[in-house]
């Protein structure tokens, strides 16, 4: 919360008003408020999110590859659209915004995390990589594909959870990513969990991925 206050220049008082008006996305962990960055009105340079597969575009396109979907122009914008990121003074932002359409995000919990992060259907990713730097040996973060998110939930009886006790985060999309994931897709699902720590490290990530 006190990021946000001075992203905003108010009082964090005056940031609680705006989560309760709903102006403001925010969750309650362990009694403190973790704000959405995406949603706070004045945080510099985010751009309009793009559609799953020009997001999807984006990432391959940054590894050195063409996704086959995109078309000559499509490759042009998104030549853009990296430059864009490499000049913005907070890309980590700007990446969180764009690629908010990626996947479905749900929080979950599992008595059995081990197993889970075992599964083959799952590709590891956000603070589960190693290369986020993030100790989470009691979490689990993936993605899997969409046609194996229900068979995954009833496997590991994933039921839905939020705050202490949501032990996974599963991101769901139409693409599964290869295995490690790609270095910007690392870093937008560091900088989904709005927190110092994970939008320094998704910054550095961004760096290195645009090299």
């Amino acid at each position: 919360m006190p990021e946000v206050s001075k992203m905003l220049e108010v009082s964090e008082r005056r940031v609680r008003q705006l989560i309760a008006a709903g102006d403001l996305r925010a969750r309650q962990v362990g009694g403190r408020w973790l704000v959405d960055v995406a949603s706070v009105p004045n945080a510099r340079r985010r751009g309009r999110p793009m559609t799953p597969r020009a997001a999807w575009g984006l990432i391959e396109s940054v590894e050195g590859r063409r996704a086959p979907w995109l078309s000559p122009n499509d490759v042009v914008r998104l030549k853009h659209m990296r430059d864009r990121l490499r000049a913005d003074p907070q890309p980590q932002l700007l990446l969180k915004s764009w690629l908010v359409a990626r996947a479905d995000r749900y929080e979950l919990s599992s008595a059995e995390p081990d197993e889970l992060r075992r599964d083959p259907s799952i590709v590891l990713s956000g603070i589960s990589d190693p290369r986020s730097r993030m100790s989470a040996a009691d979490q689990v973060e993936a993605y899997v594909h969409v046609d194996f998110h229900q068979e995954l939930l009833a496997e590991h009886l994933l039921v839905s959870s939020s705050g202490p006790r949501a032990n996974v985060i599963l991101h769901v999309s139409e693409i599964r990513p290869s295995a490690p994931v790609p270095l910007l897709l690392l870093a937008a699902d560091l900088a989904d969990h709005d927190q110092p720590r994970e939008l320094g490290r998704a910054r550095e990530l961004i760096a290195q991925a645009l090299g």
